[in-house]
């Protein structure tokens, strides 16, 4: 499966009739290596059409350093100068 319990959120009941009811949250596994090769290079544009193709990702930002001018916005060719957080 693409998804992972958060180990802190699990929670387990038991209703008058003896039904257990076990709630956590799903927290989407994503391959950062993977996205990070696949960002390489990328402008901008091609960037945010990349990341909003990943499934159960709401939300991202691009960070450039240093603050670059627009026509110059594309992902670095570098692997280690990509840095991706994942948060949830």
């Amino acid at each position: 499966s693409d998804l992972t319990l958060d180990l802190e959120t699990i929670s387990v009941s038991v209703s008058e009739d003896q039904e257990i009811l076990i709630t956590a949250t799903a927290i989407p596994l994503i391959d950062t290596e993977k996205l990070a090769q696949d960002l390489l290079g990328l402008k901008e544009d091609r960037a945010f059409d990349l990341l909003q193709s990943v499934p159960r990702v709401y939300r991202y930002t691009l960070t450039y350093q240093p603050e670059l001018p627009g026509f110059l916005k594309a992902l670095p060719r570098r692997l280690q100068n990509i840095k991706i957080d994942v948060n949830q």
